[in-house]
């Protein structure tokens, strides 16, 4: 990830630039070798037999694929923002998660607050690499060594956090090769995981100063990346494709969560696998099963005899509330809820009874939404998010 321009052999992202292993390969045939301050410390990383999945045969595991370049490798911090993730997921209380990716190993551990913590550390993060591989370049491309690997098709993850960029803006590439770029990528993973998978695709850091920075302001054109990244996650929903935005740029404090200009330190990791957690958690949740109510409609028939006329009268469905405030219909009442209806409000043509979001406002759930009992505003949102707090 150097700074504007190729490192080669002085230090790049996978180890002093160049990978080893056959000489040649994307990976190093699965070995990185970061003896010159690589993504690793110096340590190899050697991928188990199983391709990074450890419970196969539980169809009830949630697979998580973590995939992109060195910031998703975790440079600078060993096992990166994954590891945090691993952990906060399971203080929710997910017990079911299993990291999948060609990658790392089953397990790993770090310490956290004054404990030793275990975390499945499998994964497709790739130091150094672009969106896809560019001549001359001194990395590989993601698109390849996924496709080379067969590693979405073998893997099958259930959801694939993509984080892919900071390479190419290094390399000053235009955001339009990498837009057509991402489609690539993406279009690839989409056919090669279940149908019912979920791709998030974020944003990049930013990129600073320091070892890999380069030391110019980069604001302004990792913005436009940032753009063309949202861009192209709301193209493929505006579609209903599976694929929606994620922000881990917005998450960090800017450069102050870098350690080299290009990398988070630890402070950021810590703050992308929290923010991953949240969003994670999220979506599970809104994917569960929309409670289903019926009502039943009663017709009433009125005979006249003296002019033979039929007078049918229908009374029309009338909805009650299932549970107040469970405004998608999930059966639990939390933030997701209060979300829904700012975004309906917002945005009613994406997100309310209409709209064209996965996950938008259904009839029902405006029901249970109108806690005030004055119609859908901002004060149900407001009521819901103080019952949540208990005052």
């Amino acid at each position: 990830n150097g700074g504007g321009m190729n490192w080669g052999g002085f230090g790049g992202d996978n180890g002093g630039g160049m990978n080893w292993g056959g000489f040649g390969g994307d990976n190093g045939g699965g070995m990185n070798f970061g003896g010159f301050g690589g993504d690793n410390g110096g340590q190899s990383q050697i991928p188990d037999n199983n391709g990074g999945n450890n419970t196969s045969q539980n169809e009830n595991m949630i697979k998580i694929m973590p995939a992109g370049d060195s910031i998703t490798f975790g440079m600078g911090d060993t096992g990166g923002y994954r590891k945090y993730l691993d952990y906060f997921l399971k203080e929710m209380g997910y017990n079911n998660i299993d990291f999948v990716g060609p990658e790392g190993k089953n397990a790993a551990s770090f310490n956290y607050n004054g404990k030793s913590v275990t975390y499945d550390d499998n994964h497709a993060g790739y130091s150094g690499y672009t969106i896809k591989k560019q001549q001359g370049g001194y990395g590989g491309g993601l698109y390849e060594v996924l496709k080379e690997k067969n590693a979405v098709k073998q893997a099958n993850p259930d959801i694939i956090l993509l984080i892919i960029g900071t390479n190419d803006m290094n390399g000053n590439r235009s955001t339009s090769d990498c837009e057509r770029e991402l489609h690539d990528l993406i279009d690839y993973m989409l056919a090669d995981m279940a149908s019912d998978g979920m791709i998030f695709l974020s944003t990049i850091p930013e990129i600073g100063g320091g070892m890999f920075g380069g030391g110019a302001d980069r604001s302004a054109q990792i913005a436009s990346y940032n753009a063309t990244v949202k861009k192209v996650a709301e193209d493929y929903n505006s579609k209903g494709k599976r694929v929606t935005f994620a922000d881990i740029h917005g998450c960090l404090n800017g450069t102050a969560d870098l350690g080299d200009g290009v990398h988070p330190n630890a402070k950021g990791y810590e703050k992308m696998g929290k923010y991953w957690a949240g969003l994670i958690d999220e979506y599970l949740k809104s994917s569960k099963p929309a409670v289903t109510t019926t009502t039943t409609t009663t017709t009433t028939t009125t005979t006249t005899t003296t002019k033979a006329v039929t007078t049918t009268t229908t009374t029309a469905p009338q909805l009650k509330v299932t549970k107040e405030g469970d405004v998608n219909c999930d059966g639990q009442l939390d933030m997701s809820d209060v979300v829904l209806i700012m975004q309906a409000l917002a945005n009613p043509n994406k997100y309310g009874e209409e709209g064209t979001a996965e996950v938008h406002l259904t009839a029902q759930g405006k029901v249970n939404a109108d806690v005030n009992g004055d119609g859908l505003t901002v004060g149900d949102a407001q009521a819901i998010q103080k019952k949540l707090l208990g005052l």
